[in-house]
Parts: structure tokens; sequence; C-alpha cells
């Protein structure tokens, strides 16, 4: 991912299961951020090289994310995020293992939302729940290459299929 001079990324901040309403930044990985562009620049998530950043504080445009959910909390209330206090509608039990048969598919706090890690082919995952529409599986990670086992998210139900340990 690439960013033009003057233009912004919205940092992802830490997992808050306690519901912050401004939770720490997300610490880098080798060197690299997480995070969301900010219009004119198309509206992607990505990995950025913390050093090529520079705050501004002074910015008033939020990045609120993939959904408009969970991603910038200087304001809370002008991004709704995923602990916004909703029940989670829409969706059926899902259950058996499976595994991911995209090259790589985000896992995300929500469907539709945030991304905060990758699956790649071959890990393994046991279903938990499926949207209505059925465009989205809930898993739980049993092995991964990128991941640790228990960590739970949202992926395209069309990247898992049947099977796995």
């Amino acid at each position: 991912m690439a960013l033009a001079v003057g233009q912004h990324l919205g940092r992802q901040t830490t997992r808050n299961p306690e519901c912050l309403d401004a939770p720490p930044l997300r610490g880098s990985v080798n060197g690299f951020v997480w995070g969301y562009c900010l219009p004119p620049a198309v509206r992607k998530t990505g990995w950025m090289q913390l050093a090529d950043l520079k705050a501004d504080l002074a910015l008033e445009r939020l990045a609120c994310g993939p959904a408009d959910a969970d991603f910038d909390r200087r304001r809370p209330q002008a991004c709704v995020g995923h602990c916004d206090g909703r029940a989670l509608h829409n969706v059926r039990d899902a259950s058996g293992q499976a595994v991911v048969a995209a090259r790589e598919v985000y896992l995300r706090y929500a469907p539709g939302s945030t991304a905060f890690r990758y699956l790649v082919r071959g890990d393994t995952v046991r279903r938990l729940l499926r949207s209505n529409n059925r465009q989205w599986t809930a898993v739980e990670i049993r092995t991964a290459r990128w991941e640790g086992r228990g960590t739970r998210g949202w992926v395209f139900s069309s990247a898992v299929r049947s099977g796995g340990d």
C-alpha cells in the first residue's frame, strides 16, 4: 500500500474487549503498522512502514474503517464500533472443522469490519456462526501459520471449506 504526501492513514488500535473509549494504538510488527487509508486515497487497509508516517493530531476526518466501524477512536461517538453494545442479529449456529481454501483471507473483528490478521491456505478453523446471507462465517483458529490457537474472528464463507483435523 502506498500513500502520497498529505494523504492519511488511520492506525489500528489494540483489541478492545473492555470497550475503552480510547484504547492505545497497536504496536508495530517488524517496523510496520496496520491501518486504513482515508479518502481521497483508496479506502483500503494494509501495512505501512511506521518510520514513513507522521502523526497529524489536528486531522478532523476520522478513519472509521471498513463498515464505518472501530478504527479511529479519538472521538468514539463518531464511529460505530465492535463495542457499541448492539446484539449480533441475522446469524445462525455453524459447526464443524474447516480449512482455509483461499490463498489468503482477512480475519475480521465483525462481518465487513476491521481486519486484524490474515489466514492462509491450509490453516484450520472451527466454525462458530454463519450470517443468514451465508457471506460471513465466524471462526475459531485451530492451527494457523500467523495467528495463535483460539483466536476468533470473521471470514468470507467462500474462503473456507469443510475438512481440517
